[in-house]
């Protein structure tokens, strides 16, 4: 049996919270917070939500101010946001979706409407994954295939392109950037060019020896070859 979707709902009246929870509870796992700094922590936690209901305007830590430090965050940034709120001001709405929010939902509350939106939005995230996934492991044998002729055809330099392969991830995982395989990738391809170049002249270049001008100028052309 599939297991059920994890919902967060954030709003500062617990009226709005019982309503909501009504509303959802037979189809998804319903979490509840009444202030922004809570709701972080459920959001940093080991089970995060797979989508947040956040009302805009609280006491303490508003809405957006939650929003932002989420979408400041890896992976949580991915986590679908619908702001709920009570404002008929169209820049609120505005700024909610310039901020990452999804969608923009006003009170009062429509059963209807609130079981639409969240089921759109989760239908969305998981063919947004599915897509990634499908593209990254399309690429991926792609890329195998690429890795293992180089590795056949001239192994000091598959060999450096794996250790460059591994500072790459080192350095994105500090710097918390997305689809870190994309990283990956392109450090493992950077040396794809040297299958057009003889052994002997990468022995030089890797152990750091004089080599000649012509012998400079051959190397240098790797980039060009792997990029046709």
């Amino acid at each position: 049996m599939k297991a059920k979707k994890q919902i967060l709902v954030v709003d500062d009246s617990p009226e709005i919270i019982d309503a909501l929870v009504e509303i959802l509870k037979n189809d998804y796992v319903v979490k509840v917070s009444t202030n922004g700094s809570k709701a972080l922590e459920i959001v940093f936690s080991k089970t995060p939500p797979d989508l947040i209901l956040l009302d805009i305007k609280m006491p303490g830590m508003d809405g957006y101010q939650v929003c932002q430090q989420l979408k400041d965050t890896l992976p949580h940034k991915m986590i679908p946001v619908i702001f709920i709120t009570g404002s008929k001001d169209e820049m609120d709405e505005v700024r909610a979706l310039e901020m990452g929010g999804v969608d923009y939902i006003q009170k009062p509350i429509q059963p209807v409407i609130i079981r639409a939106r969240v089921e759109t939005h989760l239908r969305l995230q998981e063919t947004s994954s599915r897509l990634e996934g499908l593209l990254s492991q399309t690429l991926l044998g792609s890329i195998q295939l690429m890795a293992q002729t180089l590795s056949m055809t001239n192994p000091l330099a598959f060999n450096q392109a794996c250790r460059i392969k591994k500072l790459v991830r080192r350095m994105a995982e500090l710097m918390q950037l997305e689809n870190i395989w994309r990283f990956e990738t392109a450090a493992l391809l950077s040396n794809i060019g040297c299958v057009a170049l003889p052994i002997h002249l990468l022995k030089k270049v890797f152990k750091e020896e004089v080599i000649s001008k012509s012998e400079q100028d051959l190397f240098q052309s790797h980039p060009s070859v792997g990029r046709t």
